[in-house]
């Protein structure tokens, strides 16, 4: 959760709310500490932090990695997930609880209002048809239905901030720092990046996890009514070319 926001933010479409350059999406500070106290501002290209400015000297970042786009039935499950850094209460998740994918062709900086939304097909189970390349990075938002302000808004993907400006240290914590196994790891000077890669393979993930299975089939606070299986939806086709 972050700490020491005044007040709550709701991005516009294509404005960038990427911890890339400014505060929001999911970082973390060097030590891996939550959000520092103090008046921070918003603005493209800077942030600022206890009336001291400073300047993302924006980098050109990786493309997408050549080869043939699929369309792809993603499943993302959080009944074992890494739900620690999700600032608002989940409740029994119907209604309260939505989720999108956002893939680096989406947005280079994987901004929230440019992912594409995930249908809520059981409870805590969220599914997509999504087109990704070969090697694509992507990550997943879990935010609040009804109030998706930058504050409700949580992503599995980010980086660690090791001093360099384009991870501020005092936004949300990355869920998946220092997981290397099913991670892209990018260095960009003194900031580590770590994102999903498609593999061609692997389509069903564990929000802020490396699993791809969870031993339970819904998060703490679903129940029987709670399911909200679309059948139809399920009978997609799990990979197309």
């Amino acid at each position: 959760m972050r700490e020491g926001l005044g007040r709550t933010f709701r991005p516009r479409r294509a404005a960038s709310t990427s911890g890339f350059d400014v505060i929001g999406d999911p970082v973390v500070g060097p030590d891996g500490a939550r959000g520092a106290s103090g008046a921070m501002v918003r603005t493209a290209g800077k942030y600022v932090s206890n009336a001291t400015m400073v300047h993302n000297m924006r980098d050109d970042v990786d493309q997408t990695e050549a080869g043939t786009p699929r369309s792809v039935h993603l499943t993302l499950l959080t009944a074992c997930g890494n739900l620690g850094s999700v600032p608002f209460r989940t409740g029994a998740w119907t209604d309260v609880v939505g989720a999108r994918i956002a893939t680096k062709t989406m947005s280079n900086d994987f901004l929230f209002d440019r992912a594409q939304e995930m249908r809520h097909t059981r409870c805590g189970t969220y599914e997509a048809d999504v087109t990704l390349y070969p090697g694509e990075e992507f990550g997943f938002y879990l935010y609040k239905i009804g109030d998706a302000t930058d504050r409700n808004t949580v992503s599995d993907i980010g980086c660690l901030s090791r001093g360099g400006a384009r991870c501020p240290g005092f936004a949300t914590p990355s869920a998946l720092k220092g997981l290397e196994l099913c991670t892209k790891t990018t260095d960009q000077g003194e900031d580590v990046f770590y994102n999903r890669a498609f593999d061609g393979e692997q389509t069903t993930y564990v929000y802020g996890s490396c699993d791809y299975g969870c031993a339970s089939d819904r998060p703490l606070g679903c129940s029987d009514d709670d399911v909200t299986e679309d059948d139809a939806y399920h009978d997609s086709t799990s990979v197309r070319t």
